[in-house]
């Protein structure tokens, strides 16, 4: 498989469906292959064609939050669960004109799981519950990241794979996985904060009761 180099932010739908797969018809044909209305019990197979059109957009819906999140975005939350990574942003609140460099040249693993629950209503009943799973496991390996002020400034080089799963129920409804040359384009600014606004307070109240009274 070739290395896919990303010059723009990566989003999920991109990832399982090529970008192109907005219209909710493509998602529902994807359930019908597999049999996937079979477990709603015979309740979607009396329903007009319209009350149809408009559950799938409803599915669609649903699914947007979903298939909208970015790739970056989600290694940079990873990211806030990485020990190294932390301990710089503390070192850098600690000396504020300090920057730290911090290498991940080791492949770091991250998965990422979303479950989404929806309820079907028809004729103003609950006549179902959607459950939709998507799971995504991010691997990224020699990446340098630079730190100041507790906040990851910059990311460099680096190497990854990216693999996302989207089922609805047991039903597998997209599976895709790309190598991916990093960096995926991520929206820092001003940083991406690595410390919680508890952990940073607990931090600069260290940091002050360290200081000698004058």
């Amino acid at each position: 498989m070739m290395t896919k180099a990303i010059e723009h932010p990566l989003t999920i739908r991109e990832l399982l469906f090529g970008g192109i797969d907005g219209d909710p018809r493509v998602l529902m044909g994807r359930l019908e292959k597999r049999k996937a209305f079979d477990e709603l019990g015979g309740v979607l197979h009396h329903l007009s064609r319209i009350t149809l059109t408009a559950l799938e957009g409803e599915i669609a819906t649903t699914l947007t939050g979903l298939l909208e999140m970015d790739l970056g975005e989600l290694i940079l939350m990873g990211f806030l669960k990485y020990r190294r990574l932390k301990a710089a942003a503390r070192n850098t609140v600690v000396n504020p004109d300090r920057t730290e460099l911090v290498t991940l040249n080791e492949p770091h693993v991250f998965t990422s799981v979303h479950k989404l629950r929806a309820e079907l209503l028809i004729d103003g009943r609950r006549r179902y519950v959607l459950h939709f799973n998507l799971t995504v496991t991010l691997t990224v390996k020699n990446l340098v990241a630079r730190v100041s002020d507790g906040r990851l400034v910059s990311l460099s080089g680096g190497q990854g794979d990216a693999e996302a799963t989207l089922k609805w129920e047991r039903f597998e409804i997209a599976r895709a996985g790309v190598p991916l040359k990093l960096p995926l384009v991520v929206r820092l600014g001003d940083g991406f904060p690595l410390l919680t606004e508890e952990e940073r307070a607990q931090v600069e109240e260290d940091l002050d009761q360290e200081q000698p009274a004058h």
